[in-house]
């Protein structure tokens, strides 16, 4: 997956000065069932149509993981005057996806690693809860129960 949490390696990376940024994680089958129940309301419909199952950021995750897992999670940083020069001074998994022929993998890596570390400090991982606000009784995954269930 492509997230800069790699809880699995002990670590999240974010960009220094942003790690107190909010960014929003859902689960799948909380988007399907929030299409769902979108689907079948008969109020007035939302002009703009978010719902975000968790809001956080990379310190919050960082500190709930380590209750969750005992032990300990690291916060690298990189500084965005790097990323902005095209320079990723972090490791990173290698970005793997069918539509990208393998012999290109290594030309997309710093490009796309750059690209999700500053969507999140540009608010590009932050939704609107417009569909959250109209179906108050329905339960999101919380990120505790996600990471008990690994």
């Amino acid at each position: 997956m492509w997230v800069p949490f790699q809880l699995s390696r002990s670590r999240i990376v974010a960009i220094k000065g942003h790690e107190n940024d909010p960014f929003v994680v859902t689960s799948t089958a909380d988007i399907a069932r929030v299409i769902r129940l979108a689907i079948k309301y008969e109020k007035e419909r939302p002009e703009i149509g978010g719902f975000s199952g968790n809001r956080l950021s990379p310190r919050q995750l960082k500190k709930l993981a380590q209750k969750v897992q005992g032990r300990a999670i690291k916060l690298e940083l990189v500084h965005e005057s790097d990323l902005a020069a095209g320079v990723l001074r972090v490791d990173m998994p290698q970005i793997v996806h069918a539509s990208i022929p393998e012999e290109q993998r290594l030309a997309w890596h710093v490009p796309v690693w750059i690209g999700l570390l500053s969507a999140i400090s540009m608010g590009a991982w932050d939704v609107s809860d417009e569909w959250k606000e109209r179906l108050p009784d329905y339960k999101f995954l919380t990120v505790e129960e996600y990471l008990k269930a690994l």
